[in-house]
This record gives C-alpha cells, structure tokens and sequence, in this order.
C-alpha cells in the first residue's frame, strides 16, 4: 500500500469514526472521490450491515441477563452506525447498488 493509498484509507476511517464527511470526502467542496475512496466506503457499509447482523442474532439469542444490557447497547450501536453510513452515501452520492439489502434472517455471511 502506497502511502497516498493509507492517507485515504486512515481519511475515511476517521470520517467513518467521527462523523464528519471531511476536506477529502466533501462533494459539496467540489472534491472528486476517487473509485478507491468509494470502495473503501462501500465495504465499510458492508460491514456495518454485518455487524448489524450480528447484533440482532445476539439480541434475538441472548439468554443470560448479565449480557443484556451489553447486548441491547450494541444493538442500537449498529443500527445507527449503519444507518450513519447510509446517511452518508446519500449526502456524498455514493450508490450503494452492490449491496442485496433483502437479506434472510438465516442468511450465513
């Protein structure tokens, strides 16, 4: 990995990570995104979906009532960091087209 390629990658961590858009991911700034950039993003929000996967087989599994509580906040995390990233592809224009968002809830990954 070139070290232009780790700046863009360490940028759209940290955007992912706090929130922001950032100078590099900014269409509003007239600042391009390059297909790296947008692949990185889209396997963010891939993994995000798995994620919130996850957390809804642990909350729907959960029997121990120590773990509920753990359960029930990673859960909500999910779902707003996924719902998070969407937000984000619609504000930066990112087509999310590759991703099958009619998943089963059997589905292995």
């Amino acid at each position: 990995m070139t070290e232009a390629e780790s700046t863009t990658q360490e940028q759209v961590d940290a955007m992912a990570l706090s929130g922001t858009t950032g100078d590099t991911l900014d269409t509003t700034e007239g600042t391009l995104l390059t297909e790296d950039d947008i692949d990185d993003f889209i396997a963010a929000l891939q993994k995000s979906r798995r994620e919130l996967y996850i957390a809804r087989q642990q909350f729907e599994n959960v029997i121990d009532p120590r773990l509920i509580d753990h359960v029930v906040f990673r859960l909500g995390a999910a779902e707003r960091h996924f719902s998070y990233l969407l937000q984000l592809a619609k504000q930066l224009n990112i087509s999310v087209k590759g991703i099958r968002w009619d998943w089963t809830e059997d589905e292995r990954y």
